[in-house]
């Protein structure tokens, strides 16, 4: 995926989903400019941006497991 289809995709969600979260959709609109720097990286880094929340998400269980 590129930055053109990514801003393609965004209209798309804000066209579609726009009416039921107002806020998500103005905020990814307004901060296009931000968010379009995630393009600039080569498709392994990318992966490896959008994969960190999981498994952050992973060890926090984790860690709540291990503290009981």
């Amino acid at each position: 995926m590129n930055e053109e289809i990514g801003y393609e995709n965004l209209l798309s969600f804000e066209e579609k989903w726009g009416n039921k979260y107002p806020l998500a959709a103005k905020s990814w609109m307004d901060n296009w400019t931000n968010l379009s720097t995630f393009f600039e990286y080569e498709d392994q880094v990318r992966k490896i941006i959008y994969t960190t929340n999981p498994i952050e998400g992973m060890h926090c269980q984790i860690r709540k497991i291990i503290k009981s």
